[in-house]
C-alpha cells in the first residue's frame, strides 16, 4: 500500500509563490490582525538595516494555537460554519473572519526569509505566556526534505518578559544544529545562507519594541484630542497582548515597492491604503493601519494612514451617489448632483426576469469630481486637494465585510472599463475611473458566490462575478443617461454646466480684452526700455550731456565786458531758464513710467536694471555736469558783481515747478471730465437699450398669455403651459437683475477706487497678472527641467554603454594597427577623435551623486586637472590658455564634487564659447584664469564684456545670448551651489570690465 508524502517545498508553493507581491502579503497579515480583533496594526521598515517589524494588539495566540493552528496547513478554524472566533474581547462586536485558506501566515515568507514570531494571547482566563518562534523560510525551498524534517525552534516567556539577544542566538543554534544533523540533504549554499542570517539576530527585541512603542506614543499624541478614538496610545510593546513579527533580512523588492512614481505614490500605498472602509460616515474604522518608512536619520515617513480619502472628502465632491442593489439587481438610492438636494432614484435591472441574481445584494457609495475646475462647484483649493488624491488613489474600491478586497481601487485595475468606454464613446460615457472614489460593499455570508482568488488578484471570474460586473456597467450607463447628459430628464447637471460654460465664455472675452490692452502697454514699455539701453550703450545720452555742457560754454563765449548790468542780468536769467528747460527735457527723455500691468520676471528684471542704470548715470554723469554748469554761472555772477539772492533763485525754481504742476493738473482734469461725460452717456444708453430689450421680451410673453385659450386646456396641458410662462418670466427677471447688478457693481467699483487713495482694483489686477506671469514661467521651468532630467538620464545610460563598447573595439584594433602602417594612421585618427568625444562623457561622471555620498576636500589642483582632462583639446584648438595661480592650486574646499565640478565645467565652457567669438586680431592672447581672493574662488576670462542690461539676468532660467542657447547652465549651477551652502555671482566692475565669476560660501544675509 502506498502512502502520500508532502515535500517541504509544498509550503513555499502554497504561500510565497501564491502571493502577487510584498504589499499583498502585508495586506493578508493585516487581515489576520483584523481576525484577531486588533484595533491597531503597525509596520516599521528600516530600509538601511533591511529590517521589518509588524505589531498588532489583537488577542494573540496561545502555544497550542501556534502549534496546532498557525503551524498547521489548512486548519479548519477559518472555514465554513466555524467562522466565529473562539474569543471575543469585552466591548467588541463579533467580526466576520477574513482569512480563509491560511495564506496570511505563509505570505510572510514573501516579506523576508528569516522571521521571529512573538505572540502573547489574551483569553477569558486572562493573559497567557508569550510564545516565540524562529522560522527560516529557506528551509521550505530545499527540494529533498519532507515537511516532517522541518523544525521550528520555539520558546515560552512568562507575563512581563521578552526574549533577549541570547535567546534568539539559542534558537538560531538549535535550528542550525538540526539542519546539520540532516547531512547531505541540506545543500551547502542553503546552510551557509541560514548561518549568515542567524548572525543578524544580535539585537534585543525588548529594546527594539520599546523604541517602536515610543514612536507609537509620539504619533498618538500628535492626533487632535477630538479625533482620538481611545484614551491612550495603543500598546504594541510585546508586554501586552498581540502578535509581533521581526523580519530580517527583508526581501530586496520591498525597497522598490516604497519607491515613489511620477504621480507621487508607491506600489505599496496603492495596495495598503484604505484597508478599512473610510468612505461611510456611519461606520467606525475597525483596524487602524500604519506603515512607517525609516531611512537613515531622517524622520520616519508614514505611507498609508495619511493622504487617503476621508469622510469629509466623500462629502465635498461635485456629485454623490449612494444606494443599494437588492437581490433582484434593482438599484434604489439617492443621487446628489452639484451639491443639490439628494434625489431618490431607481435604476431597474431587466435581465433578472424575476429571478434572484447570483451575485446577491450589495451597496454602493461614491463621490465624483468634475474633470476641470471650471466645471466644478468645489472651491479651488479643495479641488486641488481632491484631484491630488485622485491621481494617486482614485477608483472604485471593493470591500467585503468592511475590509478591502484586492486589487480593486488600483487605477491600473479598471474592472468596469470606464476609460475604455470613454475612448470608444466619448459623447455618452460620462464616468471616469480617475475622477471617482468610493466603495462597493459586499458580505461573505450574503454574496457567497463572489469568491476571492487564491493569490488575491481579485474575485474568481465565475457566473456570479460576470453578472456582478454587467449589473454595475448597466447601472453607470443608466445613471449617466438619467442625470449627466444634455437630454437627461433631471436637467440640473446640464443647466449648471451650461451656466459654467456661459461664465467661462464671459471670462474668456474679458480676459481677451484685457490681454489686448495689456499687450499694447507691454510692447510700448519694452520698446522704451530697449531704446534706453541702446542709447545708453552707444553713448547717445552721454553725448547729449556733453552737448549741453558745450552749449553753456558757447553761450559764455558770446558774453562781452561791454554789456551793462541789466544786459548781464538778462543773460544769466535767460541762460538759467534755458538750461533748466533742457535738463527737464533730458530728464523726461530718460524717464520711463512702469505701466499698471502684470509683468514677467524678465520685464521686472529689465525694469530694476533700468532704475539702477539711470541712477548710476545721474550720479556719474548728470549730477557732475549740473554742478559744473552751476559753478560756471556762479563764477560769472561773482566776477561781474551781480546780486542774485538765494531767495530769488528758490522763488524762480518754485514758480517754474508751480507752472508745470498747474499745467499737469489742468490736463488731467480736462481728461477726467471728458471720461466722466463719456461714462454717463454710456450708462444712460446701455440702461435705455437693455430696458427696451427686456420690456419687449416681457411683452412677447404677455402676448402669448393673452392669446392662449388656457381655459379650454386639460389640467396637464394648462399646467405645462403655465410652467413654461413662469420659466420665461423668471429668465427675463434674472437676466435683467444680473445685467443691471453688474453695471451697478462696476460703477461702485470705480467710485471706491476713486475714494481709496492707497490702492485700486487696477492694483489688484496687476498683482494677479504678475502672479499669473510667474506661475506660467514656473510651469515652463518645471517642464524644461523634466525634459532635461529625462534627456540626461537617457544620454548617460546609452552613451556610457555605447562608449564602453567602442572603447573596447578600439583597443582590439591596436595589435593590427601596430603591424599595418596604413591601418595605424586610421587607428590613430579614430582613437584621438574618440578620446575627444570620451572627454565629454566624463562631464557626466560627477553628476552621479551615488559616487559622492559625503563631502571631500577638493583641491584647486584637482579642479585644474579635471578641467584640462575635459577641455584640453578644445582649448588648444581655439588657441585659449587656461591659467591657474599657485594660490588656486593650493586652495582646498570641503564640498560635494558632484555639486561643485559641474559649475566649473559650465563657466569654463561658456568662457570658451565667448572667447571664440573674437577674432585673433581683436584678442591675440585669449585666457581663462582660475584664482582666489581670500576664501573666494575666481573664474575670469579676457573675452567680451557682459552688457549692463544682462548682468543681473545671466543666472535666470532660460536666459541666454548664445545662438541656440537654452539658458540653463548658470541657473542650475547657482541652484546647485545654493543647495550646498555656496553661491556664484558676477563680480561687480565698470562697463568695460572682463567677466569674472566669484564662488564663495553663502553669508547669513544671502541665506
Amino acid at each position: 500500500m502506498a502512502q502520500m508524502n508532502v515535500s517541504a517545498r509544498a509550503v513555499d508553493m502554497l504561500g510565497r509563490q501564491q502571493i502577487a507581491g510584498i504589499p499583498t502579503a502585508i495586506h493578508e497579515l493585516f487581515k489576520n490582525a483584523h481576525d484577531a480583533y486588533a484595533n491597531n496594526a503597525e509596520i516599521d521598515y528600516f530600509q538601511d538595516q533591511n529590517l521589518v517589524t509588524l505589531r498588532d494588539n489583537g488577542v494573540g495566540m496561545t502555544e497550542d494555537d501556534f502549534v496546532k493552528k498557525w503551524l498547521t496547513i489548512g486548519t479548519s478554524s477559518k472555514l465554513g460554519a466555524n467562522r466565529k472566533s473562539v474569543y471575543i474581547p469585552d466591548g467588541m462586536a463579533p467580526r466576520p473572519l477574513m482569512g480563509e485558506k491560511g495564506i496570511g501566515r505563509l505570505a510572510i515568507a514573501s516579506i523576508g526569509r528569516q522571521v521571529v514570531a512573538l505572540s502573547r494571547a489574551e483569553r477569558a482566563d486572562g493573559m497567557h505566556d508569550m510564545v516565540v518562534a524562529l522560522i527560516h523560510w529557506s528551509q521550505f525551498e530545499i527540494p529533498d526534505i519532507g515537511i516532517s524534517d522541518i523544525v521550528i525552534p520555539t520558546r515560552i516567556f512568562p507575563e512581563g518578559k521578552l526574549p533577549t539577544a541570547a535567546d534568539l542566538k539559542s534558537m538560531a543554534s538549535e535550528l542550525i544544529s538540526h539542519l546539520e544533523s540532516l547531512g547531505d540533504a541540506i545543500p551547502a549554499n542553503y546552510l551557509d545562507l541560514i548561518i549568515a542570517d542567524a548572525e543578524l539576530l544580535s539585537f534585543s527585541p525588548e529594546v527594539l519594541f520599546k523604541n517602536l512603542q515610543n514612536k507609537t506614543q509620539d504619533d498618538w499624541e500628535k492626533i487632535p484630542k477630538e479625533l482620538r478614538t481611545s484614551d491612550s496610545a495603543p500598546q504594541l510593546d510585546g508586554i501586552g497582548k498581540g502578535t509581533h513579527f521581526i523580519i530580517m533580512p527583508n526581501d530586496e523588492t520591498l525597497a522598490l515597492d516604497v519607491k515613489t512614481d511620477e504621480k507621487g505614490t508607491t506600489d505599496l500605498q496603492k495596495i495598503l491604503v484604505g484597508f478599512s472602509n473610510t468612505f461611510d460616515s456611519k461606520k467606525k474604522e475597525r483596524l487602524k493601519t500604519k506603515f512607517r518608512l525609516h531611512q537613515g536619520t531622517a524622520e520616519a515617513q508614514e505611507l498609508i494612514e495619511d493622504g487617503f480619502f476621508t469622510k469629509k472628502d466623500a462629502a465635498d465632491g461635485d456629485h454623490i451617489v449612494e444606494g443599494e442593489f437588492d437581490e433582484y439587481g434593482q438599484f434604489k438610492g439617492k443621487v446628489t448632483v452639484y451639491k443639490g438636494k439628494p434625489q431618490q432614484h431607481i435604476i431597474n435591472w431587466n435581465k433578472s426576469f424575476g429571478a434572484q441574481t447570483r451575485c446577491g445584494p450589495f451597496k454602493i457609495k461614491f463621490t465624483y469630481l468634475q474633470g476641470t475646475p471650471s466645471d466644478s462647484m468645489v472651491s479651488s483649493d479643495r479641488y486641488i486637494e481632491l484631484q491630488t488624491k485622485l491621481k494617486m488613489y482614485g477608483g472604485l474600491y471593493l470591500y467585503k465585510d468592511g475590509v478591502r478586497v484586492l486589487p480593486y481601487g488600483k487605477q491600473e485595475f479598471d474592472f468596469l472599463k470606464f476609460e475604455e468606454k470613454r475612448t470608444r464613446k466619448a459623447a455618452t460615457a460620462f464616468f471616469s475611473h480617475r475622477l471617482m472614489f468610493g466603495a462597493i460593499e459586499i458580505k461573505h455570508d450574503v454574496n457567497t458566490r463572489l469568491e476571492e482568488k487564491a493569490g488575491r488578484e481579485g474575485l474568481i471570474e465565475n457566473v456570479a462575478y460576470k453578472e456582478f460586473v454587467k449589473l454595475l456597467e448597466h447601472f453607470f450607463e443608466q445613471l449617466a443617461a438619467d442625470f449627466f447628459r444634455d437630454s437627461s430628464a433631471n436637467d440640473r447637471f446640464s443647466e449648471i454646466k451650461n451656466k459654467f460654460k456661459e461664465q467661462a465664455k464671459q471670462q474668456s472675452e474679458a480676459e481677451k480684452k484685457r490681454k489686448e490692452l495689456v499687450k499694447t502697454k507691454k510692447e510700448t514699455f519694452r520698446v522704451q526700455l530697449t531704446d534706453f539701453f541702446d542709447a545708453y550703450s552707444d553713448g547717445s545720452y552721454l553725448a547729449k550731456v556733453e552737448a549741453l555742457k558745450s552749449h553753456v560754454k558757447v553761450e559764455f563765449e558770446k558774453t562781452t565786458d561791454t554789456w551793462n548790468e541789466q544786459e548781464k542780468y538778462r543773460f544769466i536769467s535767460s541762460l538759467r531758464s534755458d538750461i533748466s528747460a533742457k535738463w527737464k527735457s533730458f530728464d523726461k527723455e530718460l524717464k520711463i513710467t512702469m505701466p499698471k500691468i502684470g509683468l514677467s520676471n524678465e520685464d521686472k528684471q529689465n525694469w530694476t536694471t533700468y532704475l539702477a542704470t539711470r541712477e548710476k548715470f545721474y550720479e556719474d554723469i548728470v549730477s557732475p555736469a549740473q554742478k559744473s554748469i552751476e559753478l560756471q554761472i556762479s563764477e560769472y555772477v561773482t566776477s561781474n558783481s551781480l546780486s542774485f539772492t538765494l531767495r530769488d533763485r528758490v522763488s524762480e525754481f518754485i514758480e517754474e515747478e508751480r507752472k508745470t504742476l498747474t499745467k499737469t493738473i489742468s490736463s488731467y482734469r480736462n481728461e477726467l471730465k471728458s471720461n466722466v461725460g463719456e461714462i454717463d452717456a454710456v450708462i444712460k444708453e446701455k440702461a435705455r437699450s437693455k430696458s427696451a430689450e427686456y420690456t419687449q421680451a416681457l411683452a412677447e410673453v404677455m402676448t402669448s398669455i393673452n392669446s392662449t385659450p388656457i381655459d379650454t386646456f386639460s389640467d396637464d396641458e394648462s399646467l405645462k403651459v403655465v410652467s413654461s410662462w413662469e420659466k420665461q418670466l423668471e429668465e427675463i427677471n434674472e437676466q435683467t437683475e444680473q445685467y443691471f447688478r453688474k453695471m451697478r457693481d462696476t460703477v461702485e467699483l470705480v467710485i471706491n477706487d476713486i475714494n481709496d487713495d492707497e490702492s485700486s482694483s487696477v492694483d489688484v489686477i496687476v498683482a494677479l497678472e504678475s502672479e499669473n506671469e510667474q506661475v506660467k514661467e514656473s510651469l515652463n521651468q518645471y517642464y524644461e527641467f523634466a525634459q532635461l532630467g529625462m534627456s540626461l538620464g537617457i544620454i548617460q545610460h546609452e552613451f556610457s554603454s555605447t562608449a564602453r563598447n567602442v572603447r573596447s573595439s578600439i583597443r582590439s584594433l591596436k595589435p593590427w594597427a601596430d603591424k599595418n602602417p596604413k591601418l595605424n594612421g586610421l587607428y590613430n585618427n579614430i582613437s584621438h577623435s574618440f578620446a575627444h568625444l570620451d572627454g565629454y562623457l566624463k562631464m557626466f561622471t560627477p553628476l552621479n551623486r551615488r559616487l559622492y555620498r559625503s563631502k571631500v576636500d577638493l583641491s584647486g589642483k584637482e579642479i585644474d586637472n579635471y578641467l584640462r582632462d575635459i577641455f584640453d583639446e578644445r582649448l588648444k584648438r581655439h588657441n585659449i590658455v587656461l591659467t591657474s595661480t599657485k594660490a588656486f592650486m593650493m586652495k582646498t574646499t570641503n564640498v560635494f564634487p558632484s555639486s561643485f565640478l559641474p559649475v566649473f565645467i559650465n563657466v569654463v565652457d561658456n568662457a570658451i564659447y565667448w572667447l571664440n567669438t573674437q577674432l585673433d586680431s581683436q584678442n591675440s592672447s585669449k585666457e581663462i584664469k582660475l584664482d582666489v581672493n581670500g576664501d573666494q574662488l575666481l573664474i575670469s576670462n579676457n573675452g567680451p564684456t557682459i552688457p549692463i542690461i544682462d548682468r543681473d539676468r545671466i543666472f535666470e532660467f532660460t536666459f541666454s545670448r548664445k545662438s541656440s542657447g537654452r539658458g540653463m547652465g548658470l541657473f542650475i549651477s547657482k541652484e546647485s551651489l545654493n543647495h550646498e551652502g555656496f553661491d556664484i555671482q558676477l563680480a561687480s566692475g565698470s562697463a568695460d570690465a572682463s567677466p569674472c565669476f566669484v564662488i564663495s560660501e553663502k553669508t547669513m544675509e544671502q541665506e
